[in-house]
């Protein structure tokens, strides 16, 4: 499995806990001394050591059984990073082909992708490359512009302009 191959890679998890929990972000429940090695856990990281952490991951993994739009993987996007995301309907509407999807319930299927974008240099690229493309069709500038666009439409003293 991945996990055996690939004991030199870390795993980084960002997780800031509700208020009204206690924090344990440091409290991995990892079993084995070796594990407890391998992760990375922090709390309310800054956007830039943020973005450093994407540009150099090997990949962005979600592994949600359920999501929202999902704002971290345009974050993963905009530095370029490989996506890997569960196969749920709202990441493939996100994501398209510009993704890896596994299966959230197997680890195995989430180990398989793990390794194929660690191994194949070409599917890592194409990964890259897909997460350009997220990055230029969600970028903030993108949204802003049609935004303006139709409040401009909406503003038009010509009711034909608002078609």
């Amino acid at each position: 499995m991945a996990t055996k191959k690939a004991t030199s890679q870390r795993l980084v998890n960002d997780y800031t806990p509700p208020s009204h929990q206690p924090d344990h972000s440091h409290d991995s429940g990892a079993t084995s001394d070796q594990l407890k090695a391998s992760l990375i856990l922090t709390s309310g990281l800054s956007s830039t050591r943020l973005a450093e952490y994407y540009r150099g991951a090997l990949a962005f993994v979600s592994p949600s059984f359920a999501e929202g739009f999902n704002l971290p993987l345009l974050e993963a996007a905009a530095c370029e990073t490989p996506i890997l995301a569960s196969d749920i309907p709202i990441h493939h509407e996100v994501l398209g082909e510009n993704a890896l999807f596994f299966d959230p319930h197997s680890v195995e299927s989430l180990g398989k992708a793990l390794e194929k974008v660690a191994l194949d240099g070409t599917e890592r690229e194409r990964l890259k490359k897909g997460a350009v493309q997220l990055h230029e069709k969600y970028s903030w500038k993108k949204a802003a512009r049609e935004t303006l666009e139709v409040y401009k439409r909406l503003l038009s003293p010509f009711p034909n302009d608002r078609a």
